[in-house]
């Protein structure tokens, strides 16, 4: 399979440069022909969507807030069927529920996975996106990661990866996806300095030149199942920089 065939980018990472016609147009120039979206994206979809065609660009995937998924399940479904999207993923919990025990996860759980199942009659996969908090060992000896995708399996939680969290939370990413591969279905791309460099930009760096073995990495990661491969920086601050560098990079070993 082609790269352009599986490799997207997180919106995100561009939230700080111009607007999304100025996004689009950048990454078009890089070479990225599909993004993942992010909730400003949803609030005119329409629009959205003409410009991503406009660039000949389309929305592989989209990120919804918690709040979205859990009181406004119909508009979600909504503006994701308006771009195309078939998978979508929570990305975080707010911040005062990142501390919570072992049974506020497990209820977590439950809940994404009954809007999963809701989702799924319209063609759409929701999946739980991990940071590092996820990781963390509960005082009862239990890890919120797998409290979410084991009380969300019924529902047909899926999960998106992003690796370098899971490194940052000193995890084994292969043991985990390995662990899941029955529900990994797309992964996060992304990469981090060695320990005290890039601290203005939180510690993260461009795809390759940090501590992950993506050239490992990768295909592990599609080998067990993930569909889509998707590039982020957290916090870039040369955004130009950041995506040619991180296609270079990803060109070598992503065919």
């Amino acid at each position: 399979m082609a790269l352009d065939e599986m490799l997207s980018f997180q919106l995100y990472s561009l939230r700080n440069y111009g607007d999304l016609r100025a996004q689009l147009a950048l990454l078009r120039a890089v070479g990225f022909r599909h993004v993942e979206t992010i909730m400003p994206h949803y609030d005119d979809p329409a629009a959205t969507l003409a410009l991503l065609q406009e660039h000949g660009i389309t929305a592989s995937s989209g990120h919804y807030s918690l709040d979205a998924i859990s009181n406004r399940l119909d508009w979600v479904a909504a503006t994701a069927k308006a771009l195309g999207l078939t998978q979508i993923a929570m990305p975080a919990v707010p911040p005062d529920q990142r501390q919570a025990d072992a049974d506020a996860w497990r209820a977590l759980g439950r809940a994404l996975g009954d809007c999963a199942r809701l989702l799924s009659d319209q063609g759409i996969t929701l999946m739980y996106h991990n940071h590092d908090w996820d990781l963390r060992t509960l005082d009862d000896g239990t890890v919120p990661l797998d409290l979410v995708l084991g009380e969300g399996e019924a529902g047909g939680l899926g999960w998106q990866a992003d690796l370098a969290w899971v490194v940052r939370a000193g995890a084994d990413p292969v043991a985990w996806m390995t662990r899941y591969a029955d529900r990994l279905l797309s992964v996060h791309v992304k990469d981090l300095a060695p320990q005290g460099e890039n601290l203005d930009q939180d510690g993260w760096t461009d795809v390759g030149a940090g501590i992950l073995g993506w050239r490992e990495l990768w295909p592990v990661s599609r080998r067990l199942g993930a569909v889509w491969m998707v590039v982020e920086h957290d916090n870039p601050q040369d955004f130009d920089g950041f995506c040619r560098r991180s296609f270079a990079y990803l060109e070598t070993i992503g065919a």
